[in-house]
């Protein structure tokens, strides 16, 4: 398990990985029943002081970045990396292919 500052430099990296702006970030929250305004998800990240971390937060969290929360909550393997990367560019891939069959 991992502390909460260590949880809101993981959330960061996921979602920084994702290309997801605070913004969007903060609509994505919204739809799925848990508001948070972009300032708010700043302020999880990298405030100072650091806004605390909820277990609600967490839940929501999960579900908008579709990281399993035992993933957010324990320290970051090579492998947890190498696949996260990996799950990345494949996302990527299905989306490209879903432009070219236009879907």
């Amino acid at each position: 398990m991992i502390g909460e500052d260590k949880l809101a430099l993981r959330i960061a990296s996921i979602r920084e990985a994702r290309g997801i702006s605070y913004g969007a970030m903060s609509q994505k929250l919204s739809e799925v029943g848990h508001p948070m305004d972009k300032s708010s998800i700043q302020k999880l990240e990298k405030g100072e002081p650091r806004r605390r971390i909820c277990v609600d937060d967490v839940a929501a969290i999960s579900k908008v970045l579709d990281v399993p929360v035992a993933d957010l909550l324990e320290l970051p393997t090579e492998k947890t990396v190498l696949s996260s990367s990996v799950r990345e560019k494949l996302m990527h891939i299905g989306d490209e292919i879903k432009k070219i069959a236009g879907e």
